[in-house]
């Protein structure tokens, strides 16, 4: 034994040894203890918190439940065995994971937002890598198996902590797998909602108390909003641009008064091809006036729903749209979501799905990509596009489709310096056709 750590725990009269080996015996029997109390319940996708303040032994007892899981060859993952490479953006990781899955593992790890995708690992936050690491973590356990979070929400703001943390609840529920968690922040039981809770204080025999279950969420209030509330979160949509002609704001309110999501309602566009899946025949006829009288009488958009990055994953957007739906301008109600495939919301809300088929233009121009040995999200590297640039032929269809798509907009609003700064939009259409959404208030 080093003579330094001799010395300095000599005053304690206790050899180092025997202290290391306490600790250590004590830690291998709780964790046993912890796993033969999942086990017993037998019931996948259960979740168990180890809490208390630092130094209390948490992560001894994580590193003994980590060692016990590895010598019986269970099936688990360890966020802090994880480490994302910082040269590569956060979509890239995973590439033995489909694209939909990885985003929706990234969506379920509270990364649900746009603007990260294509940033490299290493400039991520503290924050932000945590929460990588925990999807990596959860891409790699399978039903069944457990899933090791230290340090859970340590990093996070307590708003985003909420989210990440009822995701987590909600992902464990679903895929059948055992949460085990560590941390030291006291609203953690409350957030997490475990079913079983160790808490530890030093030099106190660890203590093991049924959990809350199931966490409720800290109340959501939904009510009428302003163009001021829409404004002070367009920054977190995906997509620039204002909605045109809103008809009605909603907003919802988090405890204390904070705005955590809005919904914008507007009137429909004249021109929509999956009106004709949801109610066939009855916006179509000879007469454009008479049909768009009708829209406007019976028919509005949901054109806009927008959740604050650190309140996403507590079912703020099915609430938002549940509460228009309760109280609808007209009888019908539509709303076409690009994301619709990983983000379902208006389904949740008792909305009907419908996937939009691609428009002819989109299939011309998909053909000719497809002859010119181009994969449609190649558009969205400039690099590529400098290259297509000189191809007359790509530079023509491009043309073509830009022309169909736009022909209902007035020509000053869809002026293009070239037809290549569409590319990004083109991509968008054929990588991710829509889902349309249809209601008719009982």
């Amino acid at each position: 034994m080093n003579s330094r750590v001799l010395r300095a725990v000599a005053p304690f009269g206790v050899a180092p040894d025997d202290l290391m080996l306490a600790a250590d015996d004590d830690a291998e029997a709780d964790a046993c203890r912890l796993l033969d109390a999942l086990g017993e319940a037998h019931s996948p996708g259960r979740v168990a918190l180890i809490t208390g303040p630092s130094g209390s032994g948490k992560s001894r007892l994580l590193s003994a439940v980590r060692e016990r899981l590895g010598a019986s060859g269970a099936n688990f993952a360890d966020t802090a065995r994880c480490r994302p490479d910082p040269g590569r953006a956060l979509a890239g990781h995973r590439a033995s994971v489909p694209v939909e899955a990885w985003l929706g593992l990234l969506s379920m790890a509270g990364l649900a937002d746009a603007r990260l995708l294509p940033v490299p690992a290493g400039r991520l936050s503290e924050g932000e890598r945590a929460r990588l690491r925990l999807a990596l973590a959860m891409s790699s356990v399978r039903a069944g198996g457990f899933l090791l979070i230290d340090e859970c929400c340590s990093t996070l703001d307590r708003c985003t902590a909420a989210g990440v943390a009822a995701t987590i609840r909600r992902w464990a529920t679903r895929s059948g797998v055992c949460v085990i968690a560590a941390g030291a922040h006291e609203d953690l039981p409350r957030l997490l909602g475990p079913d079983l809770v160790v808490r530890c204080e030093p030099g106190v025999p660890r203590r093991f108390e049924r959990g809350p279950g199931v966490a409720r969420a800290g109340r959501i209030r939904v009510e009428g909003g302003t163009a001021a509330d829409y404004a002070a979160l367009a920054r977190y949509h995906y997509r620039p641009g204002r909605p045109a002609s809103p008809s009605r704001i909603l907003r919802a309110v988090a405890p204390g008064g904070r705005l955590a999501g809005v919904l914008v309602v507007c009137h429909p566009t004249l021109n929509g091809s999956w009106r004709g899946l949801i109610w066939p025949g009855r916006y179509t006829g000879a007469c454009k006036r008479a049909i768009a009288r009708r829209l406007n009488r019976e028919l509005r958009r949901i054109s806009r729903v927008i959740v604050d990055p650190r309140d996403r994953g507590r079912g703020i957007a099915r609430r938002l749209v549940r509460a228009y739906l309760d109280d609808p301008l007209t009888p019908a109600t539509e709303a076409v979501a690009a994301m619709g495939r990983l983000s379902p919301f208006g389904a949740s809300a008792g909305m009907t799905a419908y996937p939009v088929p691609p428009r002819p233009a989109d299939d011309r121009l998909a053909d000719m990509l497809d002859a010119a040995g181009v994969e449609p999200w190649e558009m969205l590297d400039p690099a590529r596009v400098e290259q297509m640039r000189g191809d007359g032929l790509i530079r023509r269809e491009l043309g073509v489709w830009a022309r169909t798509v736009f022909a209902s907009i007035p020509k000053p609003r869809r002026a293009w310096a070239d037809v290549f700064d569409l590319a990004p939009l083109a991509a968008a259409r054929l990588c991710a056709p829509p889902v349309a959404y249809g209601c008719v208030a009982e």
